[in-house]
């Protein structure tokens, strides 16, 4: 069987069956890392952040998000 069909069938299945794959869920506290290529990228960062955002080293911040309800709980 070539790669074209192999593909298709594999997409007709993906189709027919996703509801009964569960959702996943994430843990929730979670604790959400952001790490910078460069430390004065993470010192502007921080400058900008809540106050519940922490620096884990150099050039990573962290903060922990209790409970996620929209795209901008994982924002720092």
């Amino acid at each position: 069987e070539n790669t074209d069909a192999i593909l298709v069938d594999a997409v007709k299945t993906a189709v027919k069956t996703y509801k009964s794959i569960p959702a996943f869920k994430m843990p929730e506290p979670l604790t959400v890392e952001l790490t910078f290529y460069r430390t004065d990228m993470c010192e502007t960062a921080l400058k900008n952040a809540g106050d519940d955002v922490v620096r884990t080293d150099a050039r990573t911040l962290a903060r922990t998000v209790e409970r996620i309800t929209k795209y901008e709980d994982l924002k720092f």
